[in-house]
C-alpha cells in the first residue's frame, strides 16, 4: 500500500465498516435465522478487508480476521460520554495514529487513546510480557508469557470496548507503513531514528497544504523525570532541530535521560502529557469557525522532574 494513501484507505474503510457492521446488526434484529448472521459477517469483512483488526496467533506466525461484538451494555457513545462536548471530541475519532514500542510510555499511551475512541491505531512491539515489566509499565500477571501486542489488545477490548487496533509482534522497521500520526515509546535511539525518519518521508511525500495535519511525538522516560518532543509536519524548523540535536547515538544516550530505569507514576504522567499534545493538535486541526480562538500550546519539548515536581516547555 502506498503510503501517502495509507491514512485515507483506513479512514474511509473503516467509515463503510462501521455502516456496513451497523447495518447489518439492524438486519439481523429482524431474522432469527443464525446462519443468515454468519454470512452477513463474513460479507462485511470482505467488502472492507482494510477495516479487518488483526492480530498476532500466540506463535506470532500469522494474522486473523476478528469481528467482535459490542458490547451489550455498553455502547461508544456512552463510553466517551463524559467528554463527549469537548471541541476536539470529533477530530480525535477521525485520527489514524501509529504507536511503535509498548512499554512503560506505549503501554499507557495505547491504553489512554483508546479511551478516546480513535479511528485506527497500529502497534509494533516484538517483545512478550515478562515479570519485570509489571514494575514501569502497563500489564498484569494474567499478561505473562504474552506478546505484549496481545496484552494491549486485551485490555483495549476489556477496559475501552475499542477494537480498531492493527496489532504487530514485530519490530518496526524501514519497510513499516507510516501514518500522519506518529509516536515514539522505544527505549533506543536507533529504533528512534528509523520511526522518526519514516514519518519524516510520509510528510515530505503529503502536498504542502497537508503536512499541517501530522504529528511525530517522542517520549523518554526515566525513573523521576521525562522528556516528551513534538513535532508538526510543517514545522520545518524543529523537524531539522530534532534531527540534529536529539537523534544521537546509543552509546551517548546511555549518558541520558533513556539509561534509568522507570517508574510507574512516571510512566503514567508522561502518557498523560503525551495525550494533552495530541488533543490540542486536535483542537488545532479544526477548521474555520470551530477553530479555538487561541491556538492550543504545542512546545517542541516538555521536561519534568519530579523532585522539583517542575515542568519547563521550550519551543
Amino acid at each position: 500500500m502506498d503510503r501517502l494513501d495509507l491514512d485515507e484507505r483506513f479512514a474511509s474503510a473503516l467509515q463503510n465498516f462501521t455502516e456496513a457492521v451497523t447495518t447489518a446488526a439492524e438486519d439481523t434484529e429482524h431474522n432469527e435465522a443464525a446462519t443468515d448472521s454468519q454470512e452477513t459477517t463474513t460479507d462485511v469483512n470482505r467488502e472492507y478487508p482494510y477495516a479487518r483488526v488483526y492480530a498476532r496467533n500466540a506463535e506470532g506466525a500469522s494474522f486473523k480476521d476478528k469481528l467482535p461484538e459490542n458490547s451489550k451494555t455498553i455502547s461508544t457513545e456512552l463510553n466517551t460520554s463524559r467528554f463527549s462536548s469537548a471541541i476536539w471530541y470529533n477530530k480525535v475519532q477521525e485520527k489514524v495514529i501509529t504507536i511503535a514500542g509498548l512499554g512503560g510510555i506505549g503501554s499507557y499511551v495505547y491504553y489512554l487513546l483508546t479511551r478516546m475512541q480513535p479511528s485506527f491505531i497500529t502497534i509494533y512491539d516484538p517483545d512478550v510480557v515478562e515479570a519485570v515489566n509489571m514494575s514501569g509499565q502497563l500489564y498484569s500477571k494474567e499478561d505473562l508469557g504474552k506478546y505484549k501486542t496481545q496484552a494491549m489488545l486485551d485490555m483495549a477490548h476489556k477496559y475501552s470496548n475499542y477494537y480498531r487496533t492493527g496489532a504487530f509482534a514485530e519490530p518496526f522497521t524501514s519497510t513499516s507503513s507510516a501514518t500522519s500520526i506518529m509516536i515514539c515509546g522505544f527505549d533506543n535511539m536507533e529504533a528512534r531514528k528509523t520511526f522518526f525518519n519514516s514519518w519524516r518521508k510520509y510528510v515530505e511525500l503529503r502536498p504542502a497544504s497537508e503536512q499541517e495535519h501530522c504529528l511525530f511525538i517522542d517520549g523518554r522516560l526515566a525513573a523521576e523525570e521525562f522528556q516528551v518532543f513534538c513535532i508538526r509536519g510543517d514545522d520545518k524548523y524543529n523537524i531539522n532541530r530534532y534531527a540534529n540535536e536529539f537523534l544521537f547515538s546509543d552509546s551517548e544516550a546511555d549518558e541520558t535521560i533513556c539509561s534509568y530505569k522507570q517508574t510507574s507514576f512516571m510512566a503514567n504522567m508522561i502518557g498523560s502529557i503525551i495525550i494533552n499534545l495530541f488533543v490540542n493538535f486536535c483542537a488545532n486541526d479544526l477548521e474555520d469557525e470551530e477553530k479555538p480562538l487561541l491556538e492550543r500550546d504545542l512546545p517542541f519539548l516538555t521536561t519534568y522532574d519530579a523532585s522539583s515536581m517542575m515542568f519547563i516547555t521550550n519551543h
